[in-house]
């Protein structure tokens, strides 16, 4: 249960920041760049184009290789994401952000990787797991709108990114810590095997 809690929040991060707060900076991105509405969808457009393109790769890793170093590396990706969009002076910066650095993330905070951990640590109440790690997402999006739309409001939306890419890249020793990607990869899950083989 404590996959399930730490992909509760990753997942909320993944998708609270870039996605479900979007909204709240497309105002003040129009402003600051000169491009109306239709030109700032390209942001969602590009996370979501190539987090189609990703999965399947990150569904191969997530079967084969660390969970816990994807996760890591996820929330490396989008707090440095953050932090780099409040350095941009063009909107095709920020496009390129979105498309590598947030996708990346994205994908790696939740998605398959999330999902391939909860399921690789339960046989029964897999999909009440499921669920309740996935609830994180659905928080998020009733959760960062109104918060994003403060910070925005008193601060500014490079403030706010700033202040997204702090948080995130706090999360990654909590991440490093606690997750494990399965049960074989326990200290004592090695001992015993390593006694049977001998």
């Amino acid at each position: 249960w404590l996959m399930v809690a730490i992909t509760f929040l990753t997942q909320f991060l993944a998708m609270g920041f870039p996605f479900y707060s979007l909204g709240v900076f497309y105002e003040p991105l129009e402003q600051e760049f000169e491009v109306n509405r239709a030109t700032l969808m390209t942001l969602p457009t590009v996370m979501s184009v190539g987090g189609m393109i990703m999965a399947p790769f990150l569904g191969k890793w997530a079967g084969k290789g660390s969970i816990r170093n994807m996760m890591c590396l996820g929330c490396l990706a989008m707090g440095i994401g953050f932090l780099l969009s409040t350095q941009v002076t063009e909107l095709w910066q920020l496009i390129a952000i979105f498309g590598t650095c947030m996708t990346f993330a994205a994908g790696t905070m939740g998605g398959v990787t999330t999902q391939a951990l909860v399921v690789n640590w339960f046989q029964e109440n897999r999909t009440m797991a499921l669920g309740i790690s996935m609830m994180g997402m659905s928080l998020s999006g009733a959760v960062m709108a109104p918060v994003a739309n403060s910070i925005v409001s008193s601060d500014g939306w490079r403030e706010a990114y700033e202040l997204f890419g702090y948080v995130t890249l706090a999360a990654i020793p909590l991440v490093w810590f606690t997750v494990v990607g399965r049960p074989s990869e326990l200290p004592s899950s090695k001992s015993e095997q390593a006694t049977t083989n001998a």
